[in-house]
């Protein structure tokens, strides 16, 4: 992933090394990580402060004391975006009223200008991404993956949308670096709903899935 082609990325992330223009993500299975991390910044953090020299390292990266943050993000819970991609997929799939492409391409350009991109960068975007093609299941992978993009952040939605899906096609860490060989599909029940129904049993792992998790 290149900065240049991701218009989100300012409000996101600061980029590694510090004068860097460029992102480079990492995975926890990679041999030799990559100084290049992105850190999650103001969208998610609130308004950043002056960069403290003090915490620049030599290699031009960033310690976490270097900048703080106000913690004056606002809290997402259902965001113009995901309601138009909710349209978009309830166009697509079930036949609900409006045009899958119309609200596939405001759930982006919503999702960009909660982001700060410039209005520029929101065209260029659309050009690139704002059309929905192929099958019915490519078209539905798009709307999820834009989804995906635009609730950074919103963990459940997301991780709701990929049981029901499929989509975004994430892979799963490997044991034994992780617990099990998967992407869990439920949560355990807590102490005390255990505790006080008799008729629930817990879930021997994560990997059991909730009744409506029927795809494969």
């Amino acid at each position: 992933m290149n900065t240049k082609e991701d218009p989100r990325r300012t409000a996101y992330f600061i980029p590694f090394p510090f004068n860097s223009t460029s992102y480079k993500g990492s995975s926890i299975l990679d041999p030799t990580p990559s100084a290049l991390y992105s850190r999650l910044h103001s969208y998610l953090k609130g308004t950043a402060s002056a960069v403290n020299p003090a915490g620049v390292l030599a290699n031009g990266s960033i310690q976490g004391t270097a900048i703080t943050y106000s913690g004056d993000a606002p809290s997402r819970l259902l965001l113009y975006s995901e309601y138009n991609f909710i349209r978009a997929e309830a166009a697509l799939r079930f036949g609900a009223p409006g045009d899958a492409e119309t609200f596939f391409r405001e759930g982006i350009r919503a999702s960009l200008g909660n982001a700060n991109a410039t209005p520029a960068a929101i065209t260029t975007y659309l050009a690139a991404h704002g059309t929905l093609t192929g099958t019915a299941a490519a078209k539905l992978e798009q709307i999820i993956n834009q989804k995906y993009i635009a609730n950074f952040g919103v963990v459940m939605e997301n991780w709701t949308d990929w049981r029901r899906t499929g989509y975004p096609n994430i892979k799963p860490i490997p044991t034994p670096i992780a617990v099990w060989n998967g992407v869990p599909r439920s949560l355990f029940y807590p102490f005390n709903e255990i505790s006080s129904n008799p008729n629930i049993k817990q879930k021997a792992t994560l990997l059991e899935r909730v009744f409506w998790d029927t795809r494969p």
